[in-house]
C-alpha cells in the first residue's frame, strides 16, 4: 500500500546561535533552552490551521 498524499509540515524552531537569537518561553522572557520568536510564531499557526482529514 502507498500513500496517497504526503503531508510535510515545517514546525518551530530554536534559535540560531550564529544570529545571537535567545529563545524565549510562553511568556516573552528569556530562555536559550526554548523557541526562537519565529518559533512560536510558527507553532501557533501551525496551532491554528483547521483539522486536516485525507480520506475526505
Amino acid at each position: 500500500m502507498t500513500p496517497d498524499n504526503v503531508l510535510l509540515i515545517r514546525h518551530a524552531e530554536k534559535p540560531d546561535e550564529h544570529l545571537h537569537e535567545t529563545g524565549i518561553d510562553g511568556n516573552g522572557r528569556d530562555d536559550p533552552y526554548l523557541l526562537s520568536r519565529r518559533g512560536w510564531w510558527r507553532a501557533q499557526g501551525l496551532a491554528s490551521c483547521p483539522s486536516w482529514n485525507p480520506k475526505s
